[in-house]
């Protein structure tokens, strides 16, 4: 068993209103709560230069428990008098989105506190969170108010905003109870790291990356490794961050990826590839022993046959500092690929909106698995899909839908901006806004995974958007339609940074629900 938590796409700063459940975003309050306790609140961007996309650390506080925050966008805005600061989302644990002000003094910048920052319901009841600033009670084993420090201080060096007072920047309630929240050693900086990027008309091969996941469940899917003299390229190794590649060497054999190699900023966040060890850990309250990982200088892939592999750990990361993983490759192993004939696994539809003739389009969004029925890893160059509707194959005119060609079979990669699309919140999911009346003219749509293996299409069934499917090479004129059971209802929790927990205890929590009807839903919790 690991004792870690992993991390999800979940970002608090681009949910939907729904799925927020009760947190604050762009100005305007989605609780139950009197408009005029919050008029306090900043949740607009204040006027001013705008400094955004800045690399954050600070040592964060999850309900009471420490962790290195690291990787974080930081924003905060000086005003035109160059005196008023506003810092944004003063919390790492828990992002609202609200401002708080702090005023230029001499070289110190000075944040008073108490801060109204936001709010939320629990039961009914309104609970107003606050800003102050903390000291350590060490008899008592918690942080109270300083009545003494009240503000906290920050400085300009160079380019750093830097918080220089000792304090906690502690979340409280309106009594100035500690909320288990809270900052300190907080900083943000521009980031001068510069994105790994591959050479043009680097020449690669496909080879099937097996791995662990984060749950230990074994994994494989296809990646590019270009092998050189003594550079070596590896590409399309994450789905979530698909053109990222990173640099490494080979020595005798051995591959060696080192660790902290930049892919860029998204979602909020500084994405690092970062490589990693598994270690022995107790929690000492359970007395349960597990696995946990920590940082390495690199991860190494010793010759293996024809095949490389590694005892250690590999992941896409928030940040450089500490392990916050978004994606985790244990003990990978990389084989060279070789095409076969195989058939797809059938598509998994996510998400359906019927035609709607005030926007003249509806939608449907699926994904397509990276490995056949037999569990093969699949050559995405080679997949392709179609949609129906009802049992009619689906052709997109040039004239209809504006693209350069007619197409029928769409390769799993195309996007075009306005018909084809990867979701921005996870690219393996594919959206196509279609213009047929479905859900009036037409009953239903579905799609349909094509794989061109050794120059023979194999195609999974017909998968529609009420839960039926067609089986069949030649759906047209199938007639065996099988009515597939409701999906299985699943819960997962994730903590205000949008990591996913497993088994969530005291603190405040994002409980997403996936009904079995495939509706999401998603509010904000407190577990006691």
């Amino acid at each position: 068993m690991r004792l870690y938590t992993c991390l999800s796409l979940l970002t608090l700063a681009v949910m939907s209103a729904s799925a927020q459940g009760g947190l604050n975003t762009g100005g305007r309050p989605l609780s139950l709560h009197k408009e005029a306790s919050a008029s306090d609140i900043i949740y607009n961007t204040p006027a001013g230069t705008l400094h955004s996309g800045l690399y954050r650390q600070s040592v964060g506080f999850f309900y009471g428990t420490k962790r290195v925050a690291d990787g974080m966008s930081g924003t905060y805005v000086v005003a035109s008098d160059k005196k008023t600061y506003y810092i944004q989302n003063i919390f790492s644990q828990y992002q609202c989105g609200s401002w708080v002000t702090g005023t230029l003094t001499g070289d110190t910048i000075y944040v008073a506190t108490p801060q109204h920052i936001d709010y939320f319901e629990d039961n009914g009841e309104v609970v107003d969170i606050y800003l102050r600033n903390l000291k350590y009670d060490k008899l008592n084993d918690t942080y109270v108010v300083d009545s003494v420090n009240t503000k906290a201080k920050f400085v300009m060096s160079g380019d750093t905003l830097k918080q220089v007072s000792d304090q906690l920047l502690g979340m409280t309630d309106q009594k100035g109870t500690y909320m288990l929240y809270g900052d300190y050693n907080l900083m943000m900086f521009p980031n001068k790291d510069e994105v790994v990027k591959a050479p043009s008309g680097l020449k690669s091969e496909r080879y099937e990356l097996l791995y662990k996941d984060e749950y230990g469940d074994s994994q494989k899917k296809l990646v590019r490794l270009a092998l050189g003299n003594s550079d070596v390229w590896l590409g399309d190794f994450s789905d979530k961050y698909p053109k990222a590649w990173v640099k490494g060497t080979m020595k005798d054999k051995r591959i060696t990826f080192s660790n902290g190699q930049y892919l860029g900023y998204t979602d909020s966040h500084h994405i690092y590839f970062v490589t990693g060890v598994t270690v022995p850990v107790t929690d000492h309250d359970t007395g349960e022993s597990g696995e946990t990982f920590e940082l390495s200088r690199n991860i190494r892939f010793d010759a293996d046959g024809d095949a490389y592999k590694s005892d250690n750990v590999m992941f896409t990361n928030w940040g450089k500092q500490d392990v916050n993983y978004r994606e985790c490759f244990d003990q990978p192993r990389l084989t060279k690929f070789v095409l076969t004939e195989q058939t797809p696994s059938n598509p998994v539809i996510q998400g359906y909106q019927a035609y709607d003739n005030d926007n003249k389009y509806g939608s449907l969004s699926f994904t397509i698995p990276s490995v056949s029925n037999t569990g093969v890893a699949l050559d995405p160059d080679s997949l392709f899909y179609n949609i129906y509707t009802d049992e009619r194959l689906l052709t997109f005119k040039t004239t209809k839908y504006g693209l350069d060609r007619d197409m029928t079979d769409i390769p799993f990669d195309f996007t075009d901006g306005h018909t084809f699309a990867a979701s921005a919140s996870d690219p393996l999911v594919r959206i196509v806004y279609f213009k047929e009346r479905v859900g009036t003219y037409y009953k239903r749509i579905g799609v349909q995974a094509i794989y061109h293996g050794l120059g023979k299409a194999h195609k999974s069934a017909i998968v529609y958007n009420d839960g039926t499917e067609v089986a069949g090479d030649d759906p047209v004129t199938a007639v065996t339609e099988v009515v597939m059971p409701a999906g299985r209802p699943t819960v997962s929790y994730y903590d205000l940074a949008g990591r996913r927990v497993l088994k969530p205890e005291n603190g405040v929590y994002i409980k997403s629900e996936r009904l079995a009807d495939g509706v999401l839903r998603q509010r904000k919790i407190i577990v006691r």
